[in-house]
């Protein structure tokens, strides 16, 4: 406006408060929403780490499980095999076995002459 329209001394003072107090919101909001923007690439980088680890844990425990019902499967045809019928009793007790405790029927399975000798503790 400088050069067209010359304001009285009161409204131009007026004028250029406004001016400057609208120049200062301004940069507040853009100053504002850079920091808004960090925070938010910043969080989802977060929620991303996060929902791959636990994705990864998720992926070991099905991974886990599928090994466990593997060694199971295999672990009770090789004991009907090797002893005919298994009673639902002795399966019931395979079944509660974790990955880990099923490693020592499958060792025995060899060595055992009955199927009591599967579940005796070496």
């Amino acid at each position: 406006m400088d050069g067209v329209l010359t304001l009285p001394k009161a409204i131009e003072l007026n004028y250029n408060k406004d001016i400057h107090q609208l120049e200062e919101e301004t940069m507040a909001t853009v100053f504002l929403s850079h920091i808004e923007r960090i925070r938010k690439a910043e969080g989802r980088k977060e929620g991303k780490e996060e929902g791959l680890k636990q994705g990864e844990e998720e992926g070991r425990k099905q991974g886990l499980e599928q090994s466990r019902q593997v060694l199971l499967q295999n672990l009770l045809e090789r004991l009907q095999a090797k002893f005919g019928t298994i009673p639902q009793g002795y399966i019931d007790k395979l079944t509660k076995l974790d990955l880990s405790a099923l490693i020592a029927p499958v060792t025995r399975i060899n060595t055992a002459h009955a199927l009591e000798d599967i579940f005796l503790a070496h």
